[in-house]
């Protein structure tokens, strides 16, 4: 459910679908960290582990129909990542996301924006990035970027 307050959206799940755009919310709970933190490669995928069960998750609620973007920070860049792998029709962007795949893969419908003193898009280091568009910055700062903005300014609800 999305929930606007002066003019800004709240979460209340762990992702939103607001006029075709997939937002993804980044780490805010302690069963976040437990997703981030397994590190193994998921069976027959070549993924992080963690990041491909809360994909499952993500693919199963979501009425895939009414998405043409998606955007995630983090956590919900990792899950942009492997969405733009499994539906190369829409367009993807992930901000200071981690690092998920165990060989490199092209993803032309793929925009990651990372900061280059931010540690989360250096981790794990046995992981890589796909090509795809890459935006670095110098700054830890990268609200300038509107969705990121969007998913860091709001009050985002802890289920």
């Amino acid at each position: 459910m999305l929930t606007s307050t002066d003019n800004l959206y709240q979460f209340t799940t762990k992702w939103i679908v607001r006029d075709s755009v997939l937002y993804i919310q980044g780490t805010h709970r302690l069963s976040d960290w437990r997703v981030n933190l397994d590190f193994r490669v998921g069976r027959n995928t070549g993924i992080h582990a963690g990041y491909i069960r809360e994909y499952a998750n993500l693919r199963r609620s979501v009425d895939w129909s009414q998405v043409r973007e998606v955007h995630g920070h983090s956590m919900g860049g990792a899950l942009a990542q492997i969405v733009a792998m499994k539906f190369p029709n829409l367009s993807c962007y992930g901000y200071g996301a981690p690092r998920i795949f165990q060989s490199e893969l092209t993803l032309s419908n793929l925009t990651l924006v990372v900061g280059n003193l931010d540690p989360v898009p250096l981790v794990p280091p046995w992981f890589k990035y796909p090509k795809c568009n890459l935006i670095k910055t110098t700054s830890l700062d990268l609200r300038k970027f509107h969705t990121y903005e969007l998913l860091t300014q709001t009050e985002l609800v802890r289920m």
